[in-house]
C-alpha cells in the first residue's frame, strides 16, 4: 500500500523551528521530513524530492534560494515554500517569481501553504510522488 499523506522536507538551521513544524505538520496529515541545515537539506532533496519542500533563507553555508535552485534543478515544479524571520523577501522574491513565499512562521499560513503547495493545480494531473 502505497503512502498518500504529502511528503514534506522541512530545512532550517534552527532545530526549535523544525522541531515545531514537524509536530504542527505531522498532526494536520502531512509526512514530514527535517533536515537540520542548508548541506543537509540538499542531500535530502537529491535522495528523493519530496512534494513540497519547506526552507528557511538565511542559513550558514547553503542557503534557501541555494535549496531553491537545487530544488528547481531537479523538478522545476516541485513547490518550494520560503520562510524567513526577516522583514522583507526580496531576495527570495528576486530568485523566482514561483516560489510560495512566508512572511513569518504563522501555523494557520504554513499549514495552509503546505496544504495547497502538495494538492495538484487544476489543469495539470499530479500528486504525491511514487517509487518508480
Amino acid at each position: 500500500m502505497s503512502e498518500t499523506r504529502p511528503r514534506i522536507l522541512i530545512i532550517d538551521d534552527e532545530s526549535a523551528i523544525l522541531d515545531t513544524l514537524r509536530i504542527l505538520l505531522k498532526n494536520k496529515g502531512f509526512r514530514p521530513e527535517i533536515a537540520q541545515g542548508g548541506k543537509a537539506g540538499l542531500e535530502a532533496l537529491k535522495a528523493g524530492p519530496p512534494d513540497v519542500v519547506l526552507t528557511d533563507i538565511r542559513m550558514p553555508g547553503v542557503s534557501g534560494t541555494d535549496i531553491l535552485q537545487a530544488a528547481r534543478e531537479i523538478d522545476s515544479e516541485l513547490p518550494v515554500i520560503l520562510m524567513t524571520a526577516q522583514a522583507t523577501l526580496q531576495s527570495a522574491i528576486a530568485r523566482s517569481t514561483r516560489a510560495r513565499s512566508t512572511t513569518s512562521r504563522s501555523r494557520s499560513r504554513t499549514t495552509s501553504w503546505s496544504r495547497s503547495a502538495s494538492e495538484p493545480p487544476s489543469s495539470a494531473t499530479c500528486g504525491p510522488r511514487t517509487s518508480s
